[in-house]
C-alpha cells in the first residue's frame, strides 16, 4: 500500500499537470454541456495537452429544459466569459 501511495505522489509531482498560459500558443477549450464544466488546455513541447484553467458551475433550473444546441452555445459562451479575461493581454 505504501508503494502505491509513493507511485501516486511521483505521478502527481513529476509531470507538469497545471501550466502557465503561453500567449504564443493555441488554446483548446473543451466543454461539458450537461454539467457546464470547461477545461482550457495548451499543448506543451511534447504535444501533450496540459491544463491551463478550468471552470465549473451548476446549471440553473430553467437551463435543464434547454435544447442540446442551446446548452452547447451557453456552455461555450459561459466559458469564454469566465476564462478569457484571465488571459487577455
Amino acid at each position: 500500500q505504501l508503494r502505491y501511495i509513493e507511485s501516486l505522489k511521483c505521478a502527481f509531482t513529476s509531470a507538469p499537470i497545471w501550466i502557465d498560459a503561453n500567449q504564443d500558443k493555441s488554446f483548446i477549450l473543451e466543454v461539458e454541456i450537461f454539467t457546464f464544466d470547461s477545461v482550457l488546455s495548451q499543448p506543451k513541447d511534447n504535444d501533450q495537452l496540459h491544463l491551463v484553467a478550468f471552470h465549473s458551475r451548476k446549471s440553473e433550473a430553467v437551463q435543464v429544459n434547454y435544447e442540446i444546441h442551446e446548452k452547447e452555445v451557453l456552455a461555450i459562451m459561459d466559458s469564454f466569459l469566465v476564462l478569457t479575461p484571465k488571459f487577455s493581454p
